[in-house]
C-alpha cells in the first residue's frame, strides 16, 4: 500500500498543470477577499461585513475545492487501463486492498494539502470579526469531509469506467448533482407534508452545510431547517464514502471486460448503425464525396455508433429531466411559483444543461488521435489543419445539438409563459446554440494543447463554469467595479443574457437587447479557439522527430 500511496502522491505533487491550477484558484481567491473588504476603517462597519466576507471566501473555497476533486480522482484507474500498465499492476504481488487503499490515501492526503494551501486565505477573515477561530475550523472540517466522500465517488467512477474521459464527465456531472441539484426539490416543491424530505434531501449538499453552521439563526433562509443538517450532511457523506469503497473494491479487479460495443458496430445490430448505414461510407463501400469531409463523417460515425447506448440513454435521460421540470413548474406556478421563478427555472435548466454536456464533447477528440497515432496518417492525407479542426467541430455540433433537443418543450413553455409576447423563443435559440458552439471549440483547443485526454476534459469544464458561474460573481462587488465593468464581464456570460431576456433581471445596468451582445462574443470566442487549435494542429502535423 505504502508503494502505491508513494507513487500516487509524487504524480499529483509533479503535475505542473495541477500546480498552475491551484495557484491561480489562490490568487482568485485572495484578489475576492481584497474586493470584498471594506475599505472603511471604522472596526464596527468592518465588523458588521466580517460573517459577509467570511461566508462568501468559504463558500468559494468550497466551490474550488469540488471542482479540483474529479480532476484528481477520476483518471486515477481509468488511466492506468488505458495505458496498458493496469495488468502489470495486479499481477504483481500488491495485495487488491493495497492498491484500493493506496490510491485513496493518496488522494486524501492531497485534498488535505489543498485545504491547508487555501486556509490562510480564510484565516485572513478572522481579523474583520463576526465570527470565531472554531467556526473556521468547522468550516474547514466540512469541506474536507466533502471532499474526500466526493474523491470516493470519483475513484469508483473511474474503476468503472472505459475511459478517462468518460470518466471525468460522469464525475463533474455527479459532483454536480450531489452538491448542487439537491437544493431543487425544496425550492420547487411547496407540500408541507414533504417538506422534511425535501429539507433532508437538501441538507445532503455542503453549501448548505457551510450556510447552517455560518448562519445557524437564519434557518428559515434555504427553505427550514431544525438545527441538525450538519449532522445528516456528515451521516450521508460517509454513507456514501462507504458506498463509493465497495464499488471501487469490485470493479477494480472486475475481468468481465466484454467487447459488447465493438460487437454491435461489427455485427450490425446496433440501430443506429442501421441509420447511419444510409450515407456511412465504411459500411457501404463507397468513397466520400469531395463535398464531405472526410474527418466530420469519421468523427460523426465515431460518436454515434462509438457508444450508442451513453446516447440513447444521455438524450432519454434528458428529456425526462425536461418533462419532470415542466410538470413540476407547472404545479408550482399554480400554487407558489410566480411567473419570474417559472422563467428562471427553465433558463438556467437549458443553459446549465448546455454547460454540463457541451465541454466534454470533443475534449479528448484531438489528445486522443495524437496519442493513438491517428494524427500521423492525417497528416499524410491532403487533409489539412484547419478542415480536420473544421471536421470535429461540425460533428461535435451535431452530436450536441441532438442531445440539446430535448429542451425544445421547455423552451416553447417559457416562450408561452410571456403572455403571448414571444421575445425568448429566437433569443434562447441563440444563445444555447452560441454557448454550445463555444464550449466545443474551447474542448478542441484543450485537447490541441493538452498532452492527455483527461486534463483536456478538465480544463474545458473550468472555463466553462468560469464563463457561466465565475464570471457571476462580480455581482458582489457592483459598489466597486461600477455598472460599466460589470456590463463588460458579463458580456462573454449566456446566463446573464438568458436572464436579462427575461425582462425580469439585470434591467437597471442591462439593455434590453443584452442577449445579442452575448451571442456575438459568444462566437467571436469560438473562432478564436478554432483558429488556436487549428494553428496547435498545423504545428504538430509539420513537427519532426529526429
Amino acid at each position: 500500500m505504502f508503494t502505491i500511496f508513494i507513487h500516487e502522491l509524487k504524480q499529483y505533487l509533479r503535475d505542473v498543470r495541477l500546480q498552475s491550477f491551484v495557484f491561480f484558484a489562490f490568487l482568485a481567491m485572495a484578489g475576492f477577499l481584497c474586493l470584498l473588504w471594506p475599505e472603511s476603517d471604522v472596526f464596527s462597519v468592518i465588523r458588521s461585513s466580517g460573517r459577509h466576507i467570511f461566508s462568501i471566501i468559504l463558500l468559494l473555497n468550497l466551490a474550488i475545492i469540488l471542482s479540483f476533486v474529479p480532476a484528481l480522482c477520476a483518471c486515477s484507474v481509468s488511466d492506468e487501463k488505458e495505458k496498458n500498465r493496469f495488468v502489470m499492476l495486479i499481477t504483481t504481488m500488491l495485495k487488491p486492498g493495497d492498491i484500493m487503499f493506496g490510491k485513496l490515501f493518496a488522494v486524501i492526503t492531497m485534498q488535505l494539502f489543498m485545504v491547508l494551501f487555501f486556509l490562510p486565505v480564510s484565516a485572513l477573515c478572522l481579523l474583520s470579526g463576526g465570527v470565531n477561530i472554531d467556526v473556521l475550523i468547522q468550516g474547514q472540517l466540512i469541506i474536507l469531509i466533502s471532499a474526500i466522500c466526493y474523491g470516493g465517488v470519483c475513484l469508483a467512477v473511474s474503476a468503472s469506467a472505459s475511459s478517462s474521459n468518460s470518466a471525468l464527465i460522469q464525475s463533474y456531472l455527479l459532483v454536480a448533482l450531489m452538491s448542487g441539484a439537491v437544493f431543487l426539490p425544496d425550492l420547487l416543491l411547496s407540500q408541507q407534508n414533504i417538506k422534511p424530505l425535501l429539507e433532508l434531501i437538501r441538507s445532503f449538499s455542503p453549501f448548505d452545510a457551510l450556510y447552517q453552521l455560518i448562519y445557524s439563526e437564519h434557518r428559515t433562509l434555504l427553505g427550514g431547517g431544525s438545527g441538525d443538517n450538519i449532522l445528516k450532511f456528515l451521516a450521508f457523506n460517509i454513507l456514501i464514502f462507504i458506498i463509493s469503497c465497495f464499488v471501487f473494491r469490485i470493479k477494480l479487479l472486475s475481468r468481465n471486460q466484454t467487447k459488447a460495443r465493438q460487437s454491435r458496430v461489427k455485427e450490425g445490430k446496433s440501430i443506429f448503425y442501421k441509420l447511419m448505414f444510409i450515407f456511412d461510407t465504411t459500411g457501404t463501400k463507397r468513397l466520400t464525396p469531395m463535398f464531405i469531409n472526410p474527418i466530420f463523417m469519421a468523427e460523426l460515425r465515431s460518436k454515434m455508433l462509438g457508444n450508442p447506448r451513453f446516447l440513447l440513454w444521455t438524450f432519454s435521460t434528458c428529456n425526462a429531466i425536461s418533462i419532470v421540470l415542466l410538470i413540476v413548474l407547472s404545479s408550482g406556478y399554480s400554487t407558489h411559483l410566480g411567473q419570474n421563478s417559472v422563467e428562471y427555472g427553465a433558463v438556467i435548466y437549458q443553459l446549465g444543461l448546455t454547460v454540463l454536456i457541451a465541454p466534454g464533447v470533443c475534449a479528448s477528440s484531438i489528445s486522443e488521435d495524437v496519442n493513438s497515432g491517428n494524427l500521423l496518417f492525417v497528416r499524410m492525407s491532403q487533409i489539412g489543419a484547419f478542415r480536420y479542426v473544421l471536421g470535429k467541430l461540425y460533428a461535435g455540433f451535431i452530436y450536441i445539438f441532438f442531445i440539446m433537443a430535448c429542451s425544445i418543450p421547455v423552451i416553447f413553455s417559457l416562450n408561452f409563459l410571456q403572455d403571448g409576447r414571444g421575445g425568448n423563443l429566437l433569443p434562447m435559440i441563440w444563445l444555447l446554440a452560441s454557448a454550445a458552439l463555444c464550449f466545443i471549440c474551447a474542448g478542441l483547443f484543450f485537447s490541441a494543447v493538452s498532452k492527455t485526454s483527461a486534463g483536456a476534459t478538465a480544463a474545458s469544464y473550468i472555463f466553462a463554469f468560469t464563463v457561466t458561474v465565475g464570471s457571476l460573481s462580480v455581482l458582489l462587488f457592483s459598489d466597486k467595479l461600477g455598472e460599466e465593468l460589470m456590463r463588460k464581464i458579463l458580456m462573454i456570460n449566456p446566463v446573464a443574457g438568458g436572464l436579462r431576456n427575461t425582462d425580469r433581471v439585470f434591467t437597471d445596468f442591462l439593455e434590453g437587447d443584452f442577449w445579442q451582445i452575448n451571442v456575438l462574443f459568444l462566437i467571436i470566442t469560438a473562432a478564436i479557439f478554432s483558429i488556436l487549435g487549428a494553428i496547435k494542429v498545423r504545428q504538430m502535423m509539420s513537427r519532426r522527430k529526429g
